[in-house]
């Protein structure tokens, strides 16, 4: 591992954790088989019997399901998964070999924090996800049972800062949002329609004449199919409404900053322009998934950077903006790079609008507009004497 210098620490996975989730899972759509194993060949069957022998069968896949996927998880990353950070890159060491990459090869990142609400969700390790996709195609995942998670991250945030992605967010919130409400109701619709059809007699009554006989036309094979519509639908409107909420909730989030002033020209696709871009870091703050850009600053450092530079004030640092095929991207001078300062990466989906100077401007400067219409970042154009590079 020369390649990636020496190493700076180690973080091993506990897929014990994993190995009794998916024990227990597996246990569940056990018990869950031989239940419908049992109505079904028990000699005194009825149709009440066979409904809830379908009603099992949503336990079975949601047991062998959730069976399957952490008990491979463990069984790919074995005993002594772990992953290894060194100076300019990070490895990753389980079952199936020795992998590593440098911090220029990590493409995208997203990392996201569980709520904070669920504490039972530690013991799963669902309280923290890291995800972070590679050039050579690859990725790596890691949660909160690998240990001191959220240390890996800020590290892969300080080294790849153009990799960054927005947190928190549900991909294309301002299509989603008018979708989740239909496929929830079409959901929601279907599972009371297929309950009550589940419930409802559908016994037929053929007079013979003499005699009468009463049967059921639907075999024990369409109620199995109709009990895991409704196991689907059911799911479906769960997931719709899940992700309705967390839409929501981020979108309610996002408006904690004022609303931006009716602007005079919007161009998303107009040049940006070049030379440094001031920024304001509190302006930063009020920005959805940005809060945490400041929180690693040597303010110190920051202020007396700040006083060296001709025109630049005390909560301004100077970069870069540029402009990329799916993003726009914010770089740091090295001077400020040095302090702590990270990069901002604003992905192209999250831009509502981008709002270019007027001609008798001065300073320019232009903001940059999030689909909510309620969050706006400023940068200043100048051109700044920055301290000579060491």
């Amino acid at each position: 591992m020369e390649a990636l210098g020496p190493l700076v620490s180690s973080h091993g996975v506990d897929n014990r954790q994993r190995w009794v989730v998916g024990g227990a899972a597996a246990v569940i759509g056990a018990v869950a088989a031989a239940l419908m194993l049992v109505l079904v060949l028990h000699p005194v069957f009825s149709r009440a019997a066979g409904k809830f022998a379908a009603m099992m069968l949503i336990g079975i896949v949601v047991g062998f399901g959730v069976a399957a996927a952490q008990l491979t998880k463990a069984l790919r990353g074995g005993p002594a998964e772990r992953y290894d950070v060194h100076e300019r890159g990070i490895a990753h060491v389980s079952r199936r070999g020795h992998r590593s990459w440098r911090w220029d090869q990590v493409r995208r990142l997203r990392v996201k924090p569980g709520p904070a609400a669920f504490e039972w969700m530690r013991r799963f390790g669902w309280d923290f996800t890291c995800c972070a996709d590679l050039t050579d195609g690859a990725s790596i995942q890691f949660n909160g049972l690998t240990a001191d998670a959220p240390s890996i991250a800020e590290v892969l945030r300080a080294h790849c800062p153009r990799a960054i992605a927005w947190d928190g967010e549900i991909h294309r919130w301002h299509v989603w949002r008018w979708v989740l409400p239909f496929l929830a109701l079409f959901f929601g619709s279907w599972v009371v329609v297929g309950y009550l059809w589940l419930n409802e007699d559908h016994s037929v009554t053929v007079d013979h004449g003499g005699w009468s006989e009463e049967f059921d036309p639907f075999d024990d094979s369409t109620y199995l199919l109709a009990a895991t519509g409704v196991g689907c639908c059911f799911i479906g409107f769960v997931a719709s409404v899940t992700y309705l909420f967390t839409g929501f909730r981020a979108q309610l989030n996002r408006r904690s900053g004022p609303a931006p002033a009716e602007p005079d020209e919007a161009v998303l696709a107009g040049p940006l322009p070049t030379g440094y871009a001031m920024i304001l870091v509190g302006d930063v703050l009020r920005v959805p998934g940005m809060e945490t850009f400041a929180d690693d600053l040597d303010r110190e450092a920051l202020d007396a950077l700040a006083a060296s530079v001709g025109g630049l004030g005390d909560e301004e640092v100077a970069g870069t903006i540029l402009r990329s095929e799916d993003c726009l991207r914010w770089e740091p001078h090295p001077a400020f790079a040095r302090i702590g300062v990270r990069g901002l990466v604003i992905a192209r989906e999250d831009i509502d609008l981008i709002v270019h100077p007027g001609p008798d401007q001065d300073p320019p400067v232009f903001a940059i507009l999030l689909d909510d219409c309620e969050s706006e970042l400023d940068f200043r154009i100048g051109d700044l004497a920055l301290p000579a590079e060491d």
